[in-house]
């Protein structure tokens, strides 16, 4: 009798365990390889304007990657058209070239938190585009990018 209450206990476990986002998109870059031209873009409408937030991004790429980082413009359209731009370095390895994230079958994944206690000013969508800003064009062996938003806990 006990063994029918396993797979439900089980069930409940795995689930608790994941983050709740508030919004989840995956964009896959074709062949691996990313071009200027193909900025990488996500919508999303803000949950609401009195929670704190953090917005995760999720870089894939392969283990034959050529540097320790990536260079990226960010910017973020908002509701009433205002927009921002930022220039980030993005660490995919660590200074001893090891891979930060987890690696499977010769892909890894690193989440990496664009912006912390995130408070929306205005409800409506948003937009966040994603430019590579590296030297080498096509940039190879990036696979994908997830951007999450999650709600922050309350203090």
């Amino acid at each position: 009798m006990r063994s029918h209450y396993l797979p439900l206990l089980l069930l409940l476990l795995f689930s608790s365990c994941r983050p709740d986002y508030s919004f989840q998109s995956k964009f896959t870059i074709e062949g691996n390889q990313w071009s200027y031209e193909e900025p990488v873009s996500f919508q999303f409408e803000a949950p609401d304007t009195s929670s704190f937030y953090t917005l995760w991004l999720s870089v894939g790429h392969l283990e034959e990657y050529a540097y320790q980082n990536m260079y990226v413009e960010i910017s973020t359209i908002f509701p009433k058209g205002k927009s921002t731009n930022q220039v980030l370095s993005l660490d995919l390895a660590d200074k001893f070239g090891r891979w930060e994230g987890k690696c499977r079958g010769g892909t890894c994944e690193v989440l990496i938190p664009l912006q912390t206690k995130v408070r929306f000013r205005d409800i409506g969508t948003h937009e966040v585009r994603i430019r590579q800003n590296t030297r080498d064009n096509p940039l190879e062996s990036i696979s994908s990018f997830t951007l999450a938003l999650q709600k922050n806990p309350e203090a």
